[in-house]
């Protein structure tokens, strides 16, 4: 038994306001997981990744989503394999978030209506406040059906 191989390919996935980070072995090995690293900028030496960049945690993939990562900008993800008796070297890859508001919304449109945005709006409507209101209309209806 040895220290796994590094990880063969880093495929990075965009989303919006999120990166999904996927790396691949050449050779399935189900005792390794990967270490996720993280850095706003590219660390030029890869020794110096544990100081530099942040740790994300340990998975076999691992989704970066925050209202800080911004369509525009370029992230580092550094990314190595671990087991039970230790860790390959670090490999990068640099990825960007999504840009498409508008496929997003054109995926969306429709979906949110009475099932989510509206059942939220819905429990914000005070319906005491509308009443007298609905008072008047019944009378107006009493009064025109008589």
């Amino acid at each position: 038994i040895a220290a796994p191989a590094v990880p063969s390919r880093l495929e990075l996935t965009p989303g919006y306001f999120q990166i999904t980070a996927t790396p691949h072995l050449a050779v399935y090995d189900p005792t390794v997981q990967f270490e996720f690293w993280f850095s706003e900028k590219r660390i030029a030496d890869i020794r110096q990744v544990e100081t530099s960049a942040r740790y994300l945690g340990t998975a076999l993939y691992w989704i970066a989503a925050s209202i800080n990562i911004r369509p525009g900008h370029d992230y580092y993800f550094y990314v190595r394999s671990v087991n039970t008796v230790g860790k390959s070297a670090f490999v990068e890859a640099v990825g960007r978030p999504s840009d498409d508001a508008s496929g997003y919304l054109d995926f969306f449109k429709g979906e949110i209506g009475k099932s989510h945005l509206a059942q939220e709006l819905w429990t914000q409507i005070d319906n005491g406040q509308l009443a007298p209101d609905l008072a008047e209309i019944r009378t107006s209806i009493t009064d025109v059906s008589n």
